[in-house]
């Protein structure tokens, strides 16, 4: 087959080394394990970038990097099929690629690069292998149909803002052992079920249903629900038994956790508990914008703003006060909320 249709390529160190593509127009893509007899081990920074129409790429096992960008907005590209042991999926790979619908990451993945997959609009499913140890900012931002993840490792560095706009988001499964600062991130603030496995060993798993952050998944973030508040739900959780449990809570630090939570998933909230919940966080929102900002908890800030509590009139206040207690994500997030909404 005369490869050089398809795309450019160079022999390097007894390597092949993918560069570009022959044309932008091209529309399959399947890349050989060698040629010559001389295996394909590189694809090159943004070597396919903006080939509009490509619909398919298959990518072979021989190939260890994939450079950063290599299919940025490949708007077309529907199907993928990635190497088996590739590790780092880099820095805007797919970013853009508003057609790709699944994808397979293989269980050798250690990183998931800087708005690797941002913007893949019909992505709805997503496995994160068990090797994962980091997945950058931004890296599945504006996924705007993914509705479920699966995290299969137990610990992860989770960048800022990682699942930002994923507004469709309402199902994540993870281990007993992950911990993952999800709710300092304002992306996964929609989630309404989570589901806990707790493993017997490496195949065999019991799955919990938990609808709501508890302390026994070891977020640091956004604690919404405490453990002995959990407790008042030991026979099964219902919104009702919810908002019934919360006039029974003292602590004024964990009814603004809970009220700010509810603002944000209000199935079954009445007006009448939506009213409490909001005069509540407005009597205390001195406190509640210091408990925020020293959680570094910018879905509470949203709620704050959403709700009109963080106004024109004391945002700079307030962005003075993350300033001082050097809260730069609660910065940023402030900052562009009163430039873009106040």
């Amino acid at each position: 087959m005369n490869y050089a249709q398809l795309f450019n390529y160079i022999v390097e160190d007894e390597k092949v080394i993918i560069e570009s593509a022959a044309a932008k127009n091209i529309t399959d893509l399947v890349i050989p394990g060698d040629i010559s007899g001389i295996p394909v081990l590189e694809i090159s920074n943004d070597a396919f970038s903006r080939c509009k129409l490509l619909k398919r790429a298959i990518i072979p096992d021989t190939v260890k990097l994939i450079g950063d960008g290599a299919f940025n907005e490949c708007t077309d590209l529907a199907y993928v099929k990635l190497p088996c042991d590739l590790e780092r999926i880099g820095d805007n790979v797919f970013s853009n690629c508003r057609n790709l619908d699944e994808i397979i990451i293989p269980e050798s993945v250690k990183e998931i690069g800087y708005e690797a997959f941002y913007g893949c609009n019909v992505l709805r499913e997503l496995i994160i292998p068990g090797k994962v140890e980091r997945i950058k900012e931004r890296a599945f931002a504006d996924c705007i149909r993914l509705s479920n993840i699966v995290f299969l490792f137990g610990d992860c560095d989770l960048g800022f803002r990682a699942f930002y706009r994923c507004r469709s988001l309402k199902s994540v499964t993870m281990r007993y052992e992950t911990k993952l600062d999800f709710y300092s991130h304002a992306e996964l603030a929609g989630v309404r079920e989570i589901k806990v496995r707790i493993y017997e060993n490496d195949d065999k798993y019991i799955e919990h249903k938990v609808f709501v952050p508890t302390d026994e998944l070891k977020t640091e973030g956004y604690n919404a629900i405490h453990r002995e508040y959990c407790k008042l739900f030991k026979d099964g959780f219902t919104w009702e038994g919810y908002d019934k449990a919360y006039s029974t809570l003292n602590d004024i630090e964990k009814k603004i956790d809970v009220s700010a939570y509810r603002m944000i998933c209000r199935d079954g909230l009445t007006e009448e508990m939506e009213k409490d919940y909001f005069t509540f966080l407005k009597k205390h929102s001195k406190v509640a914008i210091t408990q925020f900002l020293d959680y570094n908890d910018i879905a509470g800030l949203e709620v704050l703003a959403d709700t009109g509590i963080i106004t024109r009139f004391n945002i700079r206040k307030i962005i003075k006060l993350a300033e001082k207690m050097k809260r730069d994500k609660c910065k940023e997030f402030l900052v562009e909320y009163k430039n873009k909404r106040l």
